[in-house]
């Protein structure tokens, strides 16, 4: 044919998506897809890149493995182009859900800006990847207050400039058992 043994490249990505579970209980629940790193999450990661020739046949079989991936779900894409006697390349590509565990963990709070000395509540749920409940699952909440500062530095000529310094700082721990409905916990912020 006339893509015997013909230039190959295949490629396997995989980019972040927000895991959405279709369960009425877990509505409004914020799940991540993906762990921060230095404060941030990452867009995609190639997982696989590979160029060869194929078969006389024009067949190519490719395998890989995927590895812990910072990504806990999202959309894999493989993609795999085939260059012809003229140089010119044509690529086909199939995309699916990926899902990086086998458990995901929703939080749901009503209010984001909690105030000194008030109670706050906060929902827990525990889904598997079709988003149905996983009950009896050990959860560690971990409360942490921002704090700021500020310092008057000598900027150039008379001027001074105001440099701003955070850091989070440990509150509460609350740790409770997840079932077969959402987990409520409450606490009091400190600060």
């Amino acid at each position: 044919g006339p893509y015997s043994s013909a230039a190959n490249r295949v490629t396997a990505a995989l980019a972040i998506r927000p895991f959405t579970p279709d369960n009425p209980k877990v509505t409004g629940f914020q799940f991540d897809s993906a762990e921060r790193t230095e404060g941030r999450k990452p867009d995609s990661e190639t997982l696989f890149e590979n160029q060869g020739n194929l078969d006389e046949n024009g067949l190519q079989s490719q395998s890989f493995t995927i590895i812990d991936s910072p990504i806990w779900y999202g959309q894999l894409t493989v993609e795999s182009s085939v260059q012809d006697d003229r140089g010119k390349s044509i690529a086909s590509r199939a995309a699916v859900p990926c899902f990086g565990r086998d458990r995901y963990v929703g939080v749901l709070q009503d209010n984001w800006t909690l105030q000194e000395g008030q109670k706050a509540k906060v929902r827990i749920a525990v889904v598997d990847k079709d988003g149905k409940i996983v009950a009896g699952v050990p959860i560690t909440v971990k409360t942490e207050h921002k704090k700021t500062w500020g310092a008057r530095v000598k900027g150039a000529g008379d001027g001074y400039n105001t440099e701003y310094g955070h850091q989070w700082e440990p509150e509460q721990e609350l740790t409770g058992v997840s079932a077969a409905d959402p987990l409520e916990l409450e606490f009091t912020p400190s600060q």
